[in-house]
């Protein structure tokens, strides 16, 4: 184990030097344990702000954070958007390769369906560069395989109005990238403007039948502007997945970067491997934020020696949730054995851990605490 671990923070140390790039490794993944229930994935990229600026600022992206899945330590490899956003779809920053294999080429194999979706691309497949788009936060147009044929590009690498019309036709894509422009993204201003567009943007596809098989990841590119001028941080970046299928109210330590979210796409559609810095045994999809086993309700309420004890914390095993102004809670939890406690709103004081079962019925809790 402590070789893995001086592996990953090896490699990180030479992804964020800003003077090269390490080679691309190449290995092939291991075959899928079981199909996954994900239909569709939706992968959104937003630019320059490190986790805790996010956080911060973003009072959206921190209420999904904590609502569905996140990241704590996904990292950005470089300073370069368009690296980043290709070792995340192909594992390789060799642009403009025939011999790259990327994941268009991993969805048509599989004979499921892609789109890419730009904002403010003026045209489809646009390589030019506006004042809101940029073909450096568009990997696909860098890629051989996409751009060979004038038409296959402009039929997959779309504006975002073609978002919405895929939406109302039932057609949207089994796999879909979304950048938004260069205001919306988040680029070198404040990340409170790309948080109020993600809200706008995410809520209403939360609130379609289709959510029901998806998965969204949102994440940026790096913690500080091209070339890593301003404050660069500590290279941890925002990561969150929102799915029905996410492990609920749960933060993930474990280390992960680009080539982790490459492996997770390959995983969660059943693809095959692009053979580029995506061994499974090195950079594993980030499984631990899904959770595909049945999950039902653990509830009850938090009272004090006044009476309920609103936003009381209840945590434990991974899961915390506040209570309401009522004292009440609930947790959706798969089946298990958990160990939970409760706190007041200051923290004064914790109740001593309970153990509780979730055999697959839904289980009351209720926590009466006599410091509070």
């Amino acid at each position: 184990m402590a070789l893995l671990v001086f592996s990953a923070v090896f490699i990180y140390a030479l992804e964020t030097s800003h003077t090269s790039l390490i080679p691309p490794r190449s290995h092939d993944a291991p075959a899928l344990d079981f199909p996954t229930p994900i239909t569709h994935l939706i992968v959104i990229f937003m630019e320059n702000h490190g986790r805790s600026d996010v956080l911060a600022n973003g009072p959206f992206e921190k209420y999904i954070s904590q609502r569905y899945a996140s990241a704590a330590n996904f990292h950005g490899m470089t300073y370069d958007s368009l690296a980043d956003y290709m070792y995340a779809t192909s594992g390789s920053f060799t642009t403009g390769s025939a011999s790259v294999s990327s994941v268009p080429q991993l969805i048509d194999n599989a004979k499921k369906t892609w789109a890419a979706y730009m904002q403010s691309m003026p045209t489809p497949c646009d390589t030019g560069n506006t004042s809101l788009y940029t073909p450096n936060h568009n990997p696909f147009v860098h890629y051989t395989y996409v751009t060979a044929s004038a038409s296959y590009c402009a039929s997959h690498v779309l504006g975002l109005d073609a978002w919405n019309q895929s939406i109302a036709s039932g057609t949207l894509p089994n796999y879909v990238f979304i950048s938004p422009d260069l205001v919306n993204d988040s680029d070198n201003i404040s990340a409170s403007i790309g948080d109020a567009w993600l809200h706008g943007f995410l809520s209403p596809f939360l609130n379609s039948s289709l959510f029901a098989t998806s998965a969204v990841i949102v994440t940026y590119d790096s913690d500080a502007p091209e070339g890593g001028m301003g404050n660069p941080g500590n290279g941890v970046i925002y990561l969150a997945l929102l799915s029905p299928f996410a492990h609920f109210d749960y933060t993930s330590t474990s280390f992960y970067d680009d080539f982790d979210l490459l492996t997770t796409t390959e995983w969660l559609l059943g693809l095959g491997s692009t053979k580029h810095s995506d061994n499974w045994a090195e950079v594993p999809p980030m499984t631990d934020l899904f959770n595909f086993n049945p999950t039902y309700t653990l509830g009850g309420t938090v009272k004090g020696q006044g009476g309920v004890l609103g936003d009381a914390l209840v945590s434990g095993s991974g899961y915390s949730v506040r209570a309401d102004a009522l004292g009440t809670y609930s947790i959706p939890l798969p089946n298990g054995t958990y160990i939970f406690t409760a706190s007041p709103p200051d923290g004064a004081c914790t109740s001593n851990p309970t153990m509780v079962t979730v055999p697959g019925a839904n289980v009351s809790l209720n926590f009466d605490l006599p410091c509070a």
